[in-house]
């Protein structure tokens, strides 16, 4: 079974005259793919802050299966739904294989290390 995305009439602006985008509908399940295109600037990567509500959106409703993003605490949301900034600058130089390794965490216990059932499932030779 598939995540479902459902953005209903997103209103975003960082103040009230800079407006962003106003009344953006969409819907998304996966495994489909979905892509946002468009000009610098315009408001590509502050969409998807909205989505994962790391901004406060001025209007409208964001669900993820259903329910709304802001109803899911962090370690749900991270089951669900995950964003690496296109301008993401890593303290230290890890290999693709433990970032990618590191999306399990939300499904692994506290300080608990990726075993070898996790790394099957990651990492396919």
């Amino acid at each position: 079974m598939g995540m479902k995305l459902e953005v209903k009439k997103l209103s975003f602006s960082y103040d009230d005259s800079r407006v962003i985008f106003d009344n953006i509908s969409f819907k998304y399940q996966s495994p489909d793919v979905f892509c946002i295109l468009g000009s610098n600037g315009t408001g590509k990567s502050t969409l998807l802050n909205c989505i994962i509500d790391e901004l406060k959106i001025n209007s409208g409703n964001v669900l993820i299966d259903g329910v709304e993003v802001k109803d899911y605490n962090a370690r749900e949301l991270a089951r669900k739904i995950a964003y690496i900034p296109q301008n993401h600058y890593p303290t230290f130089p890890f290999p693709v294989i433990d970032i990618v390794m590191m999306g399990l965490t939300s499904k692994m216990g506290y300080l608990s290390n990726p075993g070898k059932k996790e790394k099957k499932l990651h990492w396919k030779n």
